[in-house]
């Protein structure tokens, strides 16, 4: 069971906690109003658990990716605009879509935002009336795959985003009409 210590506790005594907790495999929960705040522990022993966190985040990103293209793929092949399956299908996708976004909050920052826009494209499609197309089933199975890429890059993200906006997809809730519009000059940008 780790050591507890009061914040104040720790700031008084900060240089012998570092000390103590570093190059050891001790960690030192520190609580505020006798509530866990934070962990100090050993760099180290936090670049292995952050490592096998990663590992353990990636292989499961696969199997749900996987998971998620199957679905998308065996949809766009059987396709038939019936508004009930298709209403189904879009519950169980935002559904493994959530969990492919808990997965990559714990990886690099491009991919927690191309999960978290291809969640809320799903989303945006789910809250308005517009029924599920192959166009869209078309951009989404384009879209995924690039979770796995190895080296993604933000302008990744910012091809898959116009991608899906493309499709009809879009990731952003607009503020008045459509969301091509938020992009149109305006008469106020025209004024010297």
């Amino acid at each position: 069971m780790p050591r507890t210590m009061s914040v104040t506790e720790a700031r008084d005594n900060f240089p012998a906690l570092v000390r103590q907790v570093s190059g050891s495999q001790e960690e030192v929960v520190i609580t505020s109003r006798n509530r866990p705040q934070v962990v100090i522990l050993d760099y180290e022993a936090f670049q292995r658990r952050r490592e096998l966190e990663e590992k353990g985040a990636r292989s499961l990103l696969e199997q749900t990716l996987t998971r998620a293209e199957q679905w998308v793929g065996g949809t766009l092949e059987g396709y038939r605009p019936d508004r009930f399956e298709l209403s189904h299908f879009l519950a169980s996708l935002e559904s493994v879509l959530r969990s492919l976004w808990e997965i990559c909050r714990s990886l690099d920052k491009p991919r927690r935002m191309l999960a978290v826009n291809i969640l809320d494209a799903v989303l945006n499609l789910r809250a308005g009336d517009e029924l599920l197309t192959p166009a869209h089933l078309t951009a989404l199975a384009e879209v995924l795959p690039l979770l796995r890429r190895e080296n993604l890059t933000v302008d990744d993200v910012a091809a898959a985003d116009r991608r899906l906006l493309a499709a009809g997809l879009s990731p952003v809730f607009p503020v008045e009409g459509d969301l091509a519009s938020l992009y149109e000059p305006s008469e106020e940008d025209d004024e010297p």
